[in-house]
């Protein structure tokens, strides 16, 4: 059962860890905000 392979699960978890550790130690609305601004191409 490939659903149950621990190791589809394992990179899932870490991926989302590593793009919260990319972010700000802020995650707060109003970093959000001036985030896109400093983007170059933001998400638009």
């Amino acid at each position: 059962m490939p659903a149950l392979d621990p190791g589809r699960t394992a990179p899932v978890p870490v991926d989302l860890t590593e793009r919260t550790v990319a972010l700000p130690p802020a995650p707060r609305p109003g970093t959000v905000a001036p985030l896109s601004a400093i983007t170059p191409g933001g998400p638009e």
